[in-house]
Formats: C-alpha cells, sequence, structure tokens
C-alpha cells in the first residue's frame, strides 16, 4: 500500500502542470479527475485509500506536496483551481454565497449583467484611476456596478440616486449639491470622488474591506451593532446567521465579488467582454447659466447626445438660472464650446431678459373692466379663480359690481382667455363666442347664488340699469312672469348649474329656486331630471 502511495505521490511531482493549469471550471477539478483515472486500474482497496484522502486531517498529515495539498483541499471545499486571491485587490473568496451569485448572474441574470459589461468599457476607464488616486481598491468599481447597473439615472423608490447610488442627506456630506438645478449625485466623476472618499473613511473605521462595503450598503451604524451584537468582527461569520444584518446586505458583498470573479473569467462563464475602446479624457469647459442642452447643441455644433452625456446632474436638462456651471465633453469637443463662448454667453444674456420678462408678467396686477351682463361668479370661472378671492381683494361690499369697474385679479388667475365662459358683451348683450361654458366648481354654486343676485340690485344709477336689464332680456328672448311653460330636461354627463341655466335663459339661483330637490353643494349627476322655463 506504501508502495502505491508513494508511486501516486511522484505522478503528482512529475506532472504537477495538469494539476496547476486547469482551464474550465468543472464540477471535478482536472487534479481529481487525474487521480480517478489513474486508479481506476487500481483494486478496490486502493480506491478506498483514494475516498480516505478526502479527508483533510489525512492530506495534511501525508507528505504530499504543498501546491497538490493546497489544490485538492481547495477543490474539497469548491473553490475552482483557476481562482486566485492575487487577481483582486479586495479580499476576494469563493464562498458557497459568491458561487450562487455567479450562478444567478451567469443563468437566470445574465440579460443584466450582460448589459452592465457593455457600459463597463465606457465607465470603467473613467471610475477606476479616480478610485486609485483616492488610495482604495480599483475593484471597488464592481460595488458601483452592483449598486447601479453603472447608470448615470439610476434612481431608487428610497430617493438614492446616480452611480453610486448616493442618499440625499450623504451625498451633501460629501460636498455633492442636490437642488432642484443640480443632483452631483448623476456626476460620474464628482460622485466617484465622494464614494471613494466614503469608502475610505468607512475602511477606516472597520479595518476591512467587507465590512466597508457592508456599511455602504447597510449603513455604518447598523453594522457595529451587528458587530456587537452578534461578537465578531467577520463579515462571512455575521452572515453565517440570519439575524445579524439585513438579508440585502447578507447578499451585497457576495454580489460584489462575484461580478469581480465573472468579469475577470467571463470566458469561463460564457461571457464576451467587449473589445476595449479608446475612452477619450474628460474636459470641463466653464458654461454660462441659463442655457438649454438644445441651445448649447445649436450653437456649438456639438450632438446634443454628447451635451448630455456626462451632464446628468442637471436636472432640468439646462444650466442653472444663476452663476457658471463646469459642464463635461469629451476633451476632442471643448474647443468647439470654447469657441462658441461668446454667442453662448450673448444668448444666455437674452434668455435672462425673457425669464425676467415672464417673471413680471406673471407678477403683475390682472385687472378685469366689468362689462354690462358680467357677474362675479361667471369672472372667477373665466379666469379660473374663486368668487371670494376677487371680493376679498378689491373690498367689494354686498357682492355689488358695476359696468366700467376694475377689478383686480388673483394672482393664480388665467388671462389667456382660452377657457373663458361666455358674457354678455358690454354694449349688445350678445353671448361671447369663443368657448361653451364648462361645468361649475361645487365650491363657487353658493357663491354663483350671491354673484347673480347682486348682478340684479347692482343699480348705482338708473341709467347703468336699464342697459343691465336690455342684456338679460336679450339673453332670454322670452317671457318669465306670465304664461311661462315649465319643462322637465334631463341632465346630461358634463352639465352643470351654470350650463342649464344659461341654455334656457334662466339665472341659477332662479333654476335652484324651481328644483328644491337641488344639492347646490354637489356636482349634477347624469340623468337629473329638472325643471326650466321654456317658452316653446
Amino acid at each position: 500500500m506504501q508502495k502505491h502511495l508513494l508511486c501516486l505521490c511522484a505522478f503528482f511531482i512529475i506532472f504537477p502542470c495538469a494539476a496547476l493549469h486547469a482551464e474550465e471550471p468543472e464540477e471535478d477539478d482536472i487534479i481529481i479527475k487525474t487521480i480517478r483515472a489513474h486508479l481506476q486500474a487500481r483494486e478496490a482497496e486502493e480506491q478506498r485509500q483514494f475516498d480516505n484522502w478526502k479527508d483533510e486531517s489525512v492530506i495534511i498529515n501525508n507528505t504530499i506536496n504543498e501546491e497538490l495539498q493546497r489544490i485538492i483541499r481547495r477543490h474539497l471545499n469548491g473553490i475552482p483551481a483557476w481562482f486566485h486571491v492575487e487577481d483582486y485587490d479586495l479580499p476576494a473568496t469563493y464562498t458557497k454565497e459568491v458561487e450562487a451569485t455567479i450562478r444567478y448572474f451567469s443563468g437566470a441574470g445574465r440579460g443584466f449583467f450582460n448589459k452592465w459589461l457593455k457600459r463597463s468599457i465606457e465607465f470603467r476607464p473613467i471610475i477606476e484611476p479616480i478610485l486609485e488616486k483616492n488610495g482604495v481598491p480599483k475593484d471597488l468599481f464592481f460595488l458601483s456596478m452592483i449598486e447601479s447597473g453603472l447608470s448615470m439615472k439610476a434612481y431608487s423608490h428610497v430617493g438614492a440616486a446616480g452611480p453610486w447610488q448616493f442618499m440625499p442627506n450623504t451625498g451633501r456630506h460629501y460636498k455633492l449639491r442636490v437642488d432642484n438645478d443640480v443632483d452631483e449625485r448623476m456626476d460620474l466623476i464628482k460622485s466617484t470622488e465622494a464614494a471613494a472618499k466614503y469608502l475610505k473613511n468607512l475602511y477606516k473605521m472597520f479595518g476591512d474591506w467587507n465590512l466597508a462595503m457592508a456599511s455602504y450598503n447597510a449603513g455604518e451604524g447598523r453594522v457595529a451593532g451587528a458587530i456587537k451584537r452578534c461578537g465578531t468582527n467577520d463579515y462571512w461569520e455575521l452572515i453565517a446567521s440570519d439575524k445579524c444584518l439585513p438579508v440585502e446586505t447578507m447578499n451585497y458583498v457576495p454580489k460584489v465579488l462575484a461580478a469581480a470573479i465573472i468579469y475577470k473569467n467571463a470566458d469561463k462563464y460564457g461571457f464576451e467582454i467587449p473589445k476595449p475602446i479608446y475612452v477619450e479624457p474628460l474636459k470641463f469647459v466653464i458654461m454660462p447659466h441659463d442655457l438649454t442642452f438644445s441651445q448649447i447643441a445649436a450653437q456649438t455644433g456639438v450632438p446634443l447626445t454628447e451635451v448630455v452625456r456626462y451632464n446628468y446632474a442637471l436636472r432640468q436638462l439646462k444650466t442653472p438660472n444663476t452663476g457658471t456651471f463646469k459642464f463635461y465633453v469629451k476633451s476632442s469637443l471643448a474647443p468647439k464650446i470654447e469657441r462658441a463662448q461668446q454667442k453662448l454667453v450673448k444668448l444666455s444674456a437674452q434668455n435672462k431678459v425673457k425669464a425676467q420678462a415672464l417673471i413680471a408678467a406673471k407678477n403683475a396686477p390682472k385687472v378685469h373692466t366689468v362689462k354690462s351682463g358680467d357677474t362675479l361668479w361667471a369672472i372667477a370661472v373665466k379666469y379660473g379663480c374663486k368668487t371670494a378671492e376677487i371680493i376679498k381683494l378689491n373690498g367689494i361690499k354686498n357682492n355689488s359690481i358695476r359696468v366700467g369697474m376694475k377689478l383686480k385679479l388673483p394672482s393664480s388667475a388665467k388671462v389667456s382667455g382660452g377657457k373663458a365662459v361666455a358674457v354678455a358683451d358690454n354694449k349688445t348683450g350678445a353671448k361671447a363666442k369663443n368657448t361653451p361654458a364648462p361645468a361649475a366648481p361645487k365650491a363657487t354654486v353658493a357663491s354663483a347664488k350671491a354673484a347673480n343676485k347682486a348682478t340684479k340690485t347692482a343699480t348705482p344709477a338708473k341709467k347703468t340699469a336699464a342697459p343691465a336689464k336690455k342684456a338679460v332680456a336679450s339673453r332670454n328672448n322670452r317671457k318669465t312672469k306670465s304664461g311661462k311653460n315649465i319643462t322637465m330636461v334631463k341632465v346630461q354627463a358634463g352639465d352643470s348649474l351654470w350650463k342649464v341655466a344659461n341654455k334656457y335663459g334662466m339665472t341659477v339661483s332662479e333654476l335652484v329656486s324651481m328644483n328644491k330637490n337641488i344639492d347646490t353643494k354637489k356636482a349634477l349627476k347624469a340623468g337629473t331630471l329638472l325643471a326650466v322655463v321654456d317658452d316653446n
């Protein structure tokens, strides 16, 4: 038996290359395959002895070549022979959790991972030098891959954003601007600088990159609490129990390591990393304020896609309203923008004047001159505001208005006229032709009664009262005090009290008085029967 053992050891000493240079991640290591092939011709007793070698203590106690011992041990722990920690600058290891994640990325998650691989060709040459400059492992690039899939526009449901998925407060803590105009969490260079500083601080806190990455995911407070509660500062021991860290954090470091392992051994998992391309260094140019991306492209001749490409931090797709902004472009395109600086500055000034004019117009007081036949309610509907706002703003007493009166309108009033309701012309009393009347707002039905009553009683002089009566008569064009016919009509979808009353030459108060069952606080329901005056 000892003779057979010595022969077998000699076999491995003579042919170590067969063991040390396996190329494919098969279920069985090539070393074990060779052993099995060699022993197939041996007697059953020798086969049983080989099976005993699987006990790690037996292997260690034998005088087998140390390199062979290491390889066999790695195989027994499920570690591929081609995996070498020296290939990584993170503390890479091949655990069952990492293996399970590799199986997912190379199986059900293959589509996602392929997309990330394609993006990595452009972004890895930009990100890794920044990480290296800040003294952190370059393989933390794969943390960004797991965080966002290397998408500059990534935005999570909890508010994290950008390629490194910073929360707003954390981003601000690391000097990233986050406001309505600019969100530097989506700035590839600035967010990578911030992430490198954050991860470096986490490493100083825990003294371990696995714990630093876990803290990046869960927060340093939660990881510190888990260490204290579970009595270990070894990440793999922490995730061995489901009571120490959140499930997401238990899977987080294995994801980062799995991404790194697949990336560096893509062919072994059936992936093809696109051929490296020359990635131009970025250059920032000073861009004037208040310019849209489209204007920049048109003035400089730089394609719009390149204007947008590295400037997702500008949330409104334009430079901020004040000051200047550092704008990223490929170095070959920077001269085009620099040559167009004078045009850009001029356009910026023009945009500023236009913006100020719009603000002034928006803030300018809006005025309506009362015409014959106007009511407070009709004026309020025309300008999309509330009757009560007009009354309060103008200090109107008893809901009384008169022809020629200048009424101030609230700032919320719409003055385009596109949705104005039909109101009587100032002389003829004819209805305006622009648009049909919209449904009356629920909150202004009560105001409508008072407004219509106010229109009837607003007679500061006999000469001004006469045209108002004439306008009403013109609108009604029928008798209302004698010989009137009462007809029942069915409410149609979209009808309102005002619309029905106007159709039959009535006021809202008259319509309500004839239909006591109407709840003026609620919208009319289609199909409701209403009594109206109809002389046809």
